[in-house]
Parts: C-alpha cells; structure tokens; sequence
C-alpha cells in the first residue's frame, strides 16, 4: 500500500533507529504528504529542522521566521494528535520566539501545556514569549523571573531563560536611553547608564553600554561646544573641544575638533594680524 501513510511512517522510525538521519527524515516527509495521522511524524520533522538550526545548548541560532513557523506549526499537529507528549509542548517554546506569525492560537497550546504540566520551565518561557511580542511586558518579565528563580530546571531552561534575560535587559536599556538620545539628552542617557552600571548588568551588556556611553558622552560634549561656538565664546568653545581631544570620544569626534580648534586658529589670526615691521 504506498500511499497508505503508515507504512511511511514505520519506516521513518525503523530509519531513525538505525541511525539514518537523511532517510528518516524522507520518510516521514512521505507520511506527512500523505496525510499521516501519527505525532512522531511531524515531531520527528520538526525536531530534525530544528536541530539543524541549534547550537549544543539547544539554543536556535540560524533559523528564518518562515521556517521556525513551519516547525512550530508541526509540534502544534504533533500536539493535536497527541497532547500528552511533553517534548511537544518544550521544542515548540523554544522555537516560537523565532516563527513569525505568532499570536492566540500558539498560546492556547502552550497554556494546554502548562496546565498539563504545570511545573515545566520551557513551556512557561515560551508562554513569556508570547506574552513579549504581544506587548504585554509586565507579564512577560514575571513568567521570566518565576524560571529564572526557581532551582532544579534541566540546562537547556537555564541556558533559554538566561539567553531571554539578557536580551530583554539590553533592548529595555537601550530603549531608555535612545529615548534620551533622540530627545537630545545626551548627559541623562550616560546619567541613565551610569545608574544602570552602578546597579550591575551582565557581563555581555557591559561593554555594550561602555561603547554607548563613550558616543553619548561626545555628543553631549559637542552640543556644548556647538553652543560655545554659536555664542562667540572662543575661550570656551577651545577649552571643551580640548577635552573632546584628550576623552576616549570615537575617532570621527576627535577628527571634528581638530578641525573645529584649526578653525578657532585661523579665526584669531584673521583677528589679530601681525603688527607690520
């Protein structure tokens, strides 16, 4: 019977067993196009694209938002064949912060999830997922906070929750302070940031605000001169644009004040002309 899916789908297992990944993989490829009524088939299907696009922690780290919505909507039939399959539940958590389109129908999944197994990390991460990209921040950071704070969770969650904390820690952060930044507020962004460092920040959000101070702190260096120069206040505008000269400001704003004090030297001559013998 070829196009009965559970010969397809008896192969794709017998395949898998014996460590042959590709046919496998086509096998229950078949079955699927074939209407296959079993979960371990798409289970199977999406586990393997998955994995494919996952680091040794399990992590994803190269997967299209297309693609992570096929593999979700695969776990979701595996689910719907067979919800009590727990693996279903976590793989589709930890892929629905990449599928795009997201939204009631993935929740009501991992809400089925969480009530059948209430005490799993992964489904609760993928729940503050969900509750992130619709908005809802709050609830977001206090499904966080219950995995992050709760002892005993296999290292694939501690890995996911760790990877979602500092993330929505930079992204927060830099929100604040672009904020500022484009209302022009430079001394408050670095003000925001040295708060932010005073406090603590993980160490891969560290030399990211460093850099970002270091900008910051030259463009409210630069409004200052900017303003000195507008005044006529050359003793001034000299001695600001001295210290954006000897600051750890980026290169491009050395280059300007170079260029602004060379300025600033042509101007007093042009003022003070050398006495004639």
């Amino acid at each position: 019977m070829p196009d009965a899916a559970e010969g397809h789908d008896l192969l794709g297992l017998v395949l898998k067993k014996q460590g042959n990944a590709d046919g496998a993989r086509a096998a229950f490829e078949v079955a699927a196009q074939k209407g296959s009524l079993d979960f371990e088939t798409y289970f199977e299907l999406a586990l393997a694209e998955q994995q494919a696009g996952a680091n040794e922690n399990n992590l994803i780290t190269s997967l299209s938002p297309v693609t992570a919505r096929r593999i979700a909507n695969r776990y979701e039939r595996a689910i719907n064949l067979h919800p009590q399959f727990l693996a279903s539940f976590q793989n589709l958590a930890g892929i629905i912060n990449l599928a795009e389109p997201s939204g009631d129908a993935d929740r009501q999944f991992l809400e089925l999830g969480r009530k059948l197994y209430p005490r799993d990390g992964m489904i609760t991460l993928g729940l503050a997922v969900l509750a992130k990209k619709e908005g809802d921040a709050a609830k977001a950071r206090t499904l966080l906070d219950e995995v992050l704070t709760t002892k005993g969770h296999p290292q694939a969650v501690r890995a996911f929750s760790n990877q979602l904390d500092t993330a929505w820690e930079q992204q927060e952060v830099y929100d604040r302070v672009n904020r500022l930044a484009q209302a022009g507020k430079f001394k408050e962004a670095v003000e925001e940031i040295d708060a932010l460092l005073a406090r603590g920040v993980s160490a891969q959000l560290r030399p990211q605000l460093a850099d970002m101070r270091r900008q910051l702190k030259a463009n409210a260096l630069g409004l200052e001169i900017k303003q000195a120069l507008e005044d006529a206040r050359w003793d001034d505008a000299r001695r600001l644009l001295g210290e954006m000269l000897e600051s750890n400001a980026p290169a491009f704003s050395k280059t300007q004040a170079r260029r602004s004090l060379d300025d600033l030297d042509r101007r007093k001559l042009r003022s003070n002309p050398a006495p004639k013998p």
